[in-house]
């Protein structure tokens, strides 16, 4: 009991936490302001601009459509490449060539605006699909040329120099990450040559993009790759030639091994002709002679 009572004054010598606050008495607000059309006299008309947005949009939805198209058609041209059908791939790149260009898709009214078309570029998939044709191209001249630098078509500039320029250098870092697939396959042949060309053309496009300041941006991510790629060509091209060379003893050992028992016999049936040129005189005739009689001897029985 003495321990119940000591716990209930404990309680009540306990200070409410609440205490000292005091909240405001609760009540309804006013109701909203009912909405009145009439402030909005006098206003300009937001038809222009209605009318803009449209346009915007439907230029927008153009733009995305022949993205989309070019860009399924890049993709089926890098397959064909990938297959060593360069002449699919070059027709795809034709049909590439063929779609309507951007210019026309966007109109001229937006067209002549340069802040709305670069914002139509880039929020439509328009940039994603010049990256896309210009690492087809890159990878292309490569297999033509073994050069990763191709000519720019009329139809993946937007006239912004800065984002032309950054698009071209984006396609052509595309392009070393197929140059990684292409020596992959490569190096399951043991083609250590053309590993050898694609870890030069990826260095030296390195040296050169070494002279830039990306500073942060999509293309200094892109271009920190470049050094991972140099890296996996080393290796592969390392391990190649590792195989080469074991392909190489292997074949080596293997000829050795068929020739030493031609060699053993070579070698026994010369000894042979040695012991019997050391014989004595008759020594050929008593064999034949003891053969005879072993012979008649085996009839006789």
């Amino acid at each position: 009991m003495a321990v119940v009572e000591r716990e209930a004054e404990k309680m009540e010598e306990a200070v409410d936490p609440m205490a000292g606050i005091e909240a405001p008495t609760a009540r309804a607000p006013a109701p909203p302001t009912a909405a009145n059309l009439g402030r909005l006299k006098g206003a300009p008309s937001f038809l222009g601009d209605a009318q803009e947005l449209e346009q915007l949009q439907a230029a927008g939805r153009e733009l995305q459509e022949l993205a989309t198209s070019g860009k399924r058609l890049t993709h089926a041209a890098l397959q064909r490449m990938h297959a060593a059908d360069l002449e699919g791939a070059r027709a795809h790149l034709q049909e590439v060539a063929a779609l309507r260009p951007i210019r026309e898709v966007m109109g001229e009214a937006l067209w002549l605006d340069p802040g709305r078309r670069l914002k139509l570029c880039e929020g439509n998939q328009v940039a994603w699909f010049i990256e896309s044709h210009l690492c087809c191209l890159s990878l292309m001249s490569f297999f033509e040329r073994g050069v990763l630098s191709p000519e720019v078509p009329e139809s993946c500039r937007i006239g912004i120099d800065d984002r032309d320029d950054e698009w071209y250098l984006l396609g052509i870092l595309d392009a070393v990450r197929e140059l990684e697939r292409y020596a992959v396959n490569r190096g399951q042949a043991l083609d250590l040559d053309s590993i050898r060309l694609c870890l030069e053309a990826v260095q030296c496009l390195q040296q050169a993009l070494q002279q830039f300041d990306f500073r942060n941006s999509e293309l200094r991510r892109r271009f920190d790759g470049v050094k991972y790629a140099v890296r996996k060509f080393e290796h592969l091209a390392y391990e190649v030639n590792l195989a080469l060379q074991r392909a190489a003893a292997t074949a080596l050992a293997a000829a050795a091994a068929n020739a030493a028992p031609t060699a053993a016999g070579a070698a026994g049936a010369e000894s042979a002709s040695d012991v019997a040129s050391a014989a004595p005189a008759g020594t050929e005739e008593r064999a034949r002679a003891w053969a005879s009689a072993s012979a008649s001897a085996s009839a006789s029985a």
